[in-house]
């Protein structure tokens, strides 16, 4: 087949693929909806903790999650969730939306969690080992 025919089927193929899976809804970025799918989300990642308190922000697409091997986030990635163990002394900054965590962690630098006014102290609270009172 020739190149000049083969090179639009290719490019309207990919645009139609990509057109029909936004279409059907895939996607969409994750939104976790209650603490049990926050639990299921973190067991994938992190099966030998245990997961004691669950808080989901305001806008579902990320969670603060306490175990017994300390606080840890659990935030949307796309269509799927990324989780990690919040180390003790990482940078923790207010933003007019709620905050930024710096994770001293190559694959995942910088974590932006959009929270209500209230829960934003509680949650910084927990990040920096404190526990909720």
């Amino acid at each position: 087949m020739p190149l000049y025919l083969l090179g639009p089927i290719v490019v309207f193929g990919i645009l139609g693929i990509a057109l029909l899976l936004h279409v059907l809804g895939y996607s969409r970025r994750l939104r976790m909806q209650d603490a049990e799918q926050v639990r299921r989300l973190w067991r994938a990642q992190y099966p030998e903790t245990t997961v004691e308190q669950v808080e989901i922000a305001k806008d579902g697409h990320q969670a603060l999650v306490v175990t017994d091997h300390g606080p840890g986030l659990v935030w949307a990635m796309g269509a799927d969730a990324a989780c990690r163990l919040v180390p003790r002394g990482c940078e923790i900054r207010n933003t007019d939306k709620g905050l930024r965590v710096l994770l001293r962690d190559y694959t995942a630098p910088v974590v932006k969690i959009t929270l209500a006014d209230g829960a934003r102290d509680q949650w910084k609270h927990i990040l920096t080992g404190g526990t909720n009172a």
